[in-house]
């Protein structure tokens, strides 16, 4: 079991991360811990959230504890923010954690901004890597769904890959390589 924490306390920036891990290593469980990056809390909010990720992993993992880079839903970041979430986890040889498509609000926003879809926004920015975490997902297109999910069956080198939570259910016809699940097995491979 792995806890993934994509951590968000404005008025606790620095530090936070660290102070999580000793919590969680504490009681002996294995974690991947980033904080929450976003535009809403203005630059300075921002640049402090992006400087606990780069200070987190400059820390290195551990035996128990993996940093990531955090960032909050597309449409809470700017094309600014994107590039310096991408500089971080490439500085930190890690890579992004983020919340995508959890509401169709971020859907229809980078739709406006960048007149495409959030895969190939995030694609742009380099942060579409193979251990990137792509929470929620749940109003990605089956073209987007396909894409992510062959990205990580070559990530594991799994022969299959299953989704599951949310309307993975509604999903129809899935990729080759793609098994319907409920949470209790979500996002396993074979």
């Amino acid at each position: 079991t792995v806890l993934f924490d994509h951590h968000a306390s404005p008025s606790f920036i620095k530090g936070s991360l660290a102070t999580l891990r000793r919590a969680v290593e504490k009681v002996g469980l294995r974690s991947a811990l980033c904080y929450e990056t976003t535009d809403r809390n203005g630059f300075e909010g921002r640049d402090a959230g992006i400087a606990e990720n780069r200070a987190f992993l400059a820390g290195g993992a551990s035996a128990l504890t993996l940093g990531m880079v955090g960032g909050h839903a597309s449409f809470t970041l700017s094309d600014e923010s994107l590039d310096l979430l991408a500089g971080a986890a490439r500085d930190g040889h890690s890579s992004l954690h983020v919340h995508l498509a959890e509401d169709r609000a971020d859907v229809e926003d980078c739709r406006e901004r960048t007149g495409s879809g959030l895969i190939a926004r995030l694609r742009s920015h380099g942060l579409l890597t193979p251990r990137a975490v792509l929470a929620h997902g749940v109003h990605l297109t089956r073209k987007e769904v396909a894409e992510v999910t062959a990205r990580l069956r070559a990530a594991m080198q799994a022969d299959y890959v299953v989704l599951g939570g949310g309307n993975a259910k509604k999903l129809d016809g899935v990729a080759k390589g793609v098994e319907l699940g409920d949470n209790a097995n979500a996002f396993i491979g074979g």
